[in-house]
């Protein structure tokens, strides 16, 4: 095996200028994409993270929100649960109130009633007295005509009434 040195200087020389070209017009704008898009996805993964404390961010807040909406709903309901018992007590308040004027009203008229049938009655009684005294002044009877007479009186002044 017989190295020619001419040769290998050639293919040496020839792999050294294409090494130089192939770094400066292939592997540099190679290696520049390459740098660009390790950059540009750096930058997404950057922006990926910055979009996911948003959200983070975003979701707490709703959250927080959520909870301060349902605390105020709580309260709200429990104030027109509160309202609602106030509203009911005075409806009840007002209704014993009125049942109890409406009761005290209607003894009222009872007594007036009563005393008006006592006068009535002991009016009655009166003229029937003196209406009886009347006749047995004007004529002298016995026990039987005094009965009948009276029985007669009463039996007329019961039809009268009718």
């Amino acid at each position: 095996m017989n190295i020619i040195w001419q040769e290998v200087l050639v293919h040496a020389l020839a792999f050294l200028v294409l090494f130089l070209l192939m770094k400066k017009y292939a592997w540099g704008p190679l290696l520049q994409a390459l740098d660009a898009r390790s950059e540009n996805v750096a930058n997404e993964l950057k922006s990926i993270a910055r979009a996911k404390e948003e959200a983070e961010h975003f979701r707490a807040d709703y959250q927080a929100r959520l909870v301060h909406i349902e605390e105020e709903a709580r309260a709200r309901i429990q104030e027109a649960l509160e309202q609602g018992k106030q509203a009911s007590a005075e409806v009840q308040e007002k209704a014993r109130a009125d049942a109890r004027a409406i009761l005290e009203k209607a003894k009222q008229n009872m007594v007036l009633e009563l005393e008006k049938a006592k006068i009535q009655v002991r009016d009655y009684v009166v003229e029937a007295a003196l209406a009886s005294a009347e006749k047995l002044i004007r004529r002298e009877m016995t026990a039987q005509d005094h009965k009948r007479l009276v029985e007669e009186f009463v039996t007329e002044e019961f039809e009268k009434d009718s």
